[in-house]
């Protein structure tokens, strides 16, 4: 908590792979020398200031962790002729188009077996002061989705109707 009181959030970074088109997308539809970027979100870095926070996708979806990580990682395998790279994202998510954000608060949604001192959550809500809200949300079957506040009303709309599953939402005030 003291990271996101103390640092502003810098960017967003979703891992995945590079190939040269010989995968899914037949390389006579790309340019000459093009390569496929492919995304793998089961994993999303977060930067604040100098330092970076994992978000993980675990347990088949069902959960994300949160932990310090001192770089960027593969944890996943690629084929020899691939190479791993990084898509930075902030950009995209930040509807305010600022160079920066300082969470304001942060909306921890913990279901069953989670712990928000173990850092494990069903999802994770950031509202910025910017206006804009992040939404992590681990329960997509691709990895981890990053969408807004109108990502997160969709996810509590579906999930709250949902028999068998039950969260709860504990707020850090960051002010």
């Amino acid at each position: 908590m003291k990271l996101l009181r103390a640092e502003h959030l810098t960017e967003l970074f979703v891992p995945g792979f590079t190939d040269d088109g010989g995968g899914r997308i037949s390389s006579d539809t790309l340019p000459n020398a093009a390569v496929v970027f492919h995304p793998m979100p089961d994993d999303v870095y977060l930067k604040f200031g100098r330092q970076l926070v994992h978000l993980r996708s675990i347990d088949q979806y069902s959960r994300m962790s949160a932990t310090f990580a001192e770089k960027i990682e593969c944890s996943f395998e690629i084929d020899p002729d691939d190479t791993f790279g990084v898509v930075p994202v902030f950009d995209y998510v930040l509807e305010s188009a600022r160079d920066s954000a300082r969470v304001s608060r942060l909306d921890a949604f913990l279901g069953e077996g989670c712990d928000p001192d173990e850092c494990m959550f069903v999802a994770l809500g950031m509202a910025c002061d910017s206006g804009d809200y992040l939404f992590f949300d681990p329960l997509d079957y691709e990895g981890i989705h990053i969408g807004s506040i109108r990502k997160r009303q969709s996810w509590e709309s579906y999930w709250g109707r949902h028999p068998n599953f039950t969260y709860t939402v504990r707020s850090y005030d960051m002010g």
